[in-house]
């Protein structure tokens, strides 16, 4: 019988750290389910237009007049405003849910951690500019975590809040200053445009990105506690 040479190294995530496995598949599938979200207002809008198409093509079989050229005009007008906000509106709900889902996420570790580690410091005590800052800060300078593998991702996804307050403050496709340019957001001076879905799978693979990315640092983190209690 083949003989497996199976080894516990530092790697070995879901070893030194229980909920790993756990947590690891409940983003992936959670993930999924949001960009499921995302794409299904292309499958939606195939359907608006599919319908849109047959009232017009039912409408042109009657007899041709004014009146009813002008009408299928205002229904073309009218569908094309509705579609558009439609699009508008959707993208930008989007947006807010993978913020809110990735805070949500945050919050939910720092408070199992605080529990784990024994830290003190109360996490809504933390002195921040924002939300996402605040966990961020308790995760490196109380939790004592090395966050530096997902920094950078940390840092895109940071800057993006410009766009995702100005959707929930404002509502005008305005920012406060110039926002950093990412996939899908058209920019012009301080005005945005989310143009399509690919800025929500930008911020989507960054959150998920720093999610397991995270995962790993706390089960290092676990790793070095084992070995310095063990030394």
């Amino acid at each position: 019988m083949e003989k497996f040479d199976f080894q516990i190294t530092k790697n070995s995530y879901w070893f030194w750290w229980e909920p790993y496995i756990q947590f690891e598949f409940d983003i992936q599938m959670e993930v999924k389910g949001l960009k499921y979200q995302i794409n299904a207002l292309n499958e939606y809008l195939k359907s608006f237009d599919s319908e849109t198409k047959k009232v017009i093509e039912k409408l042109k079989k009657q007899p041709e007049s004014t009146d009813l050229i002008d009408y299928i005009e205002d229904i073309q007008i009218e569908q094309s405003c509705s579609k558009s906000f439609l699009i508008s509106s959707s993208l930008e709900s989007n947006c807010l849910i993978i913020y809110s889902y990735l805070e949500k996420k945050l919050l939910f570790i720092c408070e199992l951690l605080q529990k784990e580690f024994n830290i003190n410091k109360k996490i809504n005590k933390v002195n921040a500019s924002n939300t996402l800052e605040k966990y961020w800060i308790f995760l490196k300078d109380f939790a004592k975590l090395n966050l530096e593998d997902i920094t950078e991702k940390y840092n895109h996804i940071s800057s993006q809040r410009l766009i995702r307050n100005s959707i929930a403050h404002q509502g005008n496709g305005t920012t406060r200053k110039k926002a950093s340019s990412a996939p899908g957001l058209e920019i012009n001076g301080c005005n945005f445009k989310i143009k399509d879905e690919s800025y929500l799978i930008y911020l989507l693979e960054l959150t998920e990105a720093i999610l397991q990315g995270l995962l790993k640092t706390i089960a290092v983190k676990k790793y070095e506690i084992k070995q310095k209690n063990n030394s």
